[in-house]
């Protein structure tokens, strides 16, 4: 941690303000100006809720599960993530209700089969992950 880094301070609003400044400095330094503070509080506002959700606990390992299997069932996403059916079932019902993932039925087949994958969405923010665990895994094998 920094030397200058106040903890306990716990000022969450001021830590966003800084945030969005460093964004708007980064922006500024690529030539990119008349980006207003209030612009960046609204685009991070705006992208709030999905991002909540794609960074909530097991949904990253769900969604980079799903990206790297190409789809796959429930007992087989449970054994991979080593996660309770429950919290898998919890997960997977919000990640459907937000178009994340998909869930098919084939209901040919005794007792009916259910296969989980991504929607366009999905593969969108699976693709995503993979650089940032990435970076994730390098920083990780640094500290070692």
């Amino acid at each position: 941690m920094d030397e200058g880094t106040k903890c306990g301070s716990g000022n969450l609003d001021g830590i966003v303000y800084e945030f969005i400044e460093r964004i708007r400095d980064h922006l500024e330094s690529k030539c990119i100006k008349d980006v207003s503070t209030n612009d960046l509080m609204r685009e991070l506002q705006a992208l709030t809720p999905l991002l909540r959700t794609v960074l909530s606990k097991w949904v990253p390992e769900i969604i980079y599960t799903l990206y790297i299997k190409g789809g796959t069932n429930f007992n087989e996403l449970k054994r991979i993530l080593s996660i309770s059916s429950r919290v898998l079932s919890d997960k997977l019902g919000i990640l459907e209700e937000k178009g994340i993932v998909t869930r098919n039925i084939d209901s040919k087949s005794k007792p009916p089969k259910v296969r989980y994958g991504l929607t366009s969405l999905g593969r969108e923010l699976g693709l995503a992950l993979v650089p940032l665990l990435t970076v994730i895994k390098r920083e990780l094998s640094s500290e070692l």
